[in-house]
């Protein structure tokens, strides 16, 4: 078998760590293979994934804005991508069909419940977008029937969202306005927006520690900076803080297992992530 080829779709695409992270752990699975970023712009989706079918790509990361849109190419999709309305994870098959999975719900969930207690009973969600879905998504599957306030500026947009759960979370849509007093009422708070993202780094959904509390679990899904002022606001709170370079490195991981069978050496794709990001940060 000749040198295997991977990459990841996206518009922005080229900022991301992710070729560094699984080049890496390519490297580290002695794999002949190596993993592209393909800045791919609104209305060439199509065209980009008959492409890299046609030139033998092995799989495929997409992420923002073509997550939804690649899940209706797709021949086949898996349970969790259909719960999404998503797809992050291509498998392009040998005989030409096109698998879709979403990588990234299992990616979340690793990344955030070995903090949390074993009776936690309610989720603060910020925002209603791509991430809140697979988060959504993700509680649906693990935590089934818990409580989940979501949080957000356009009401309509989170109750088109939260429609496709119904039945399977306790759904309670706020206003923006009310997200203090939500995330203090919560026993895992997770911030889906992209508030306090490098370069605006001094940017937070929440102005101060008010609204935290011991005993949280609180997350940004913001992952440049690693500790984002959301999450250090939390820390002072007393909540416990998890940053949101889990969540990358997980969805990463099982697209890894997916297309190659083998298991994922995660904290060798976590230190290349992290080097990137630093390097990153050093050249701006």
């Amino acid at each position: 078998m000749g040198k295997q080829w991977f990459g990841v779709m996206g518009d922005p695409v080229m900022h991301s760590v992710s070729p560094a992270m699984m080049n890496a752990a390519f490297t580290a699975q002695n794999l002949d293979a190596v993993y592209l970023a393909f800045h791919v712009p609104a209305g060439s989706v199509t065209e980009a994934v008959k492409g890299l079918r046609a030139l033998g790509a092995t799989g495929a990361n997409v992420t923002i804005p073509h997550k939804q849109t690649v899940l209706d190419l797709a021949d086949s999709r898996s349970r969790e991508a259909d719960l999404a309305g998503a797809a992050n994870t291509l498998w392009f098959m040998e005989d030409g069909s096109i698998h879709a999975h979403n990588t990234d719900i299992e990616g979340w969930w690793g990344s955030v419940s070995p903090a949390l207690p074993v009776d936690w009973q309610r989720a603060a969600v910020l925002g209603a977008g791509g991430a809140s879905r697979a988060v959504l998504t993700a509680l649906s599957l693990y935590k089934p029937g818990c409580k989940v306030d979501i949080v957000v500026r356009d009401v309509g947009k989170a109750e088109s969202v939260a429609s496709q759960f119904a039945g399977r979370l306790t759904i309670d849509i706020h206003d923006w306005q009310e997200r203090g007093e939500v995330i203090f009422a919560s026993d895992l708070a997770v911030n889906t927006t992209s508030l306090g993202m490098w370069p605006n780094e001094d940017a937070s959904p929440v102005a101060d520690a008010g609204c935290f509390r011991t005993g949280q679990v609180v997350q940004d899904l913001v992952y440049a900076p690693l500790e984002t002022h959301f999450l250090r606001l939390a820390r002072s709170g007393g909540a416990t803080p998890v940053d949101g370079l889990g969540m990358l490195v997980g969805q990463g991981a099982a697209s890894f297992r997916l297309w190659t069978g083998l298991a994922a050496p995660q904290a060798v794709m976590r230190q290349a992530a992290e080097q990137a990001l630093a390097q990153r940060r050093a050249s701006a």
